[in-house]
């Protein structure tokens, strides 16, 4: 038996996740928040190669979010987090650095 490509088991996750959210939160999860998004920082983690998010996509995001910030990962595409894992970790970090 061949092993599947990562991408299939990502794809499934992603299914089940969905199907999970369905059935226990049924209401939209934005409407059971209390607190407005508005009062904490945002942070958009995007690749400069991103084959289905143009960059003026992630532009746009950044500036919706009212206290957005943005962080380009070089060699990346779309799943950052995957592509430039060691990258990633280090933007999240530092992020989360800034909250403290």
């Amino acid at each position: 038996m061949r092993p599947r490509p990562w991408w299939i088991s990502f794809v499934l996750v992603l299914i089940l996740n969905y199907i999970l959210v369905q059935l226990f939160l049924p209401e939209r999860p934005a409407q059971r928040i209390d607190v407005p998004y508005t009062f904490f920082k945002q942070q958009v983690v995007a690749g400069n190669v991103s084959e289905v998010t143009s960059r003026a996509d992630v532009d746009a995001m950044v500036e919706a979010l009212p206290q957005g910030r943005l962080e380009v990962l070089a060699g990346s595409g779309h799943l950052t987090a995957v592509e430039v894992p060691a990258d990633f970790d280090a933007a999240v970090a530092a992020f989360l650095a800034t909250l403290a």
